[in-house]
């Protein structure tokens, strides 16, 4: 059993493909939202027998493990220092045959120990349809994907949930998405827009081309639109540094946003 912990799932597929050969991605599948206890070697069994009922299962790696102590991974491990807010992780499954992957897909939102799994292919994920899907702003930094799941389940059956989490320390930005099987889910998703989940009022949008998942990238790469302030932005000059505030953060991303509008205005009027 191969336990690694490198981060959100961004850095770890690029860290997999780097490693992996094409062929092997190929028959390697992608399992989010799995709970810690699967670690232990009565639900490790548990789960490889689950998946070993779509093809012969080469290699179980674990990641995204969040520990509650600032010690060396392996020490943290050993000595079981788990984080008791941050109670779930993610695994890559690599079978021997490559006609494993579709079959196994199918568990794809089933429940494993109290928790909706996600899963997808690693070399050929599914894409993300935003039409089917909304935003979730405003949420609280510690929210889990089980309470995504149970807040949204009356609006129609739920595909996936996605909580975005910062890549070193798996907590989240307070943005995610929830997708559904059907697009008439997401109107009745959008009526829950300015209620409460928890102790804060969440924001609920259409999930638009400038805030959606892109469905041509790899599997946890996220698109952020201009408008998207919750949280940091990918690729952004302004990313969140310990000691400010997001609400700071935010403040700098919309006057560097606006900012360049007002300059490109500013050129068309001049042309």
């Amino acid at each position: 059993m191969n336990i690694v912990d490198n981060g959100q799932h961004k850095n770890e597929l690029s860290s997999v493909i780097n490693k992996d050969d094409p062929e092997r991605l190929q028959r390697t599948i992608f399992v989010g939202n799995l709970p810690v206890s699967v670690i232990q070697k009565v639900n490790h069994k548990k789960l490889k027998t689950i998946f070993s009922q779509f093809g012969k299962i080469e290699s179980v790696r674990f990641r995204s493990i969040a520990f509650s102590e600032l010690l060396p991974r392996k020490l943290a491990f050993i000595k079981g220092k788990f984080h008791p807010e941050r109670d779930v992780l993610n695994a890559y499954i690599v079978y021997k045959e490559k006609s494993s992957v579709q079959q196994a897909i199918a568990m794809n939102s089933q429940v494993f120990f109290g928790k909706h799994l996600r899963v997808d292919s690693v070399a050929n994920p599914q894409n993300h349809d935003r039409k089917r899907t909304v935003f979730i702003g405003s949420l609280a930094f510690d929210a889990q994907e089980e309470e995504l799941w149970s807040y949204f389940e009356s609006c129609g059956e739920i595909e996936n949930v996605r909580i975005v989490r910062d890549s070193k320390t798996n907590v989240g930005k307070g943005f995610a998405y929830v997708q559904f099987k059907e697009r008439v889910s997401v109107e009745l998703a959008l009526k829950l827009n300015d209620t409460k989940l928890g102790t804060r009022k969440i924001r609920v949008m259409r999930c638009e081309k400038g805030n959606h998942v892109n469905s041509k990238s790899k599997i946890g790469k996220a698109k952020f639109g201009k408008e998207l302030m919750e949280g940091v932005r990918v690729n952004s000059k302004y990313k969140h540094k310990k000691g400010k505030s997001i609400q700071k953060h935010n403040r700098l991303v919309k006057k560097k946003f606006e900012d360049t509008r007002t300059k490109k205005a500013r050129s068309r009027t001049q042309a």
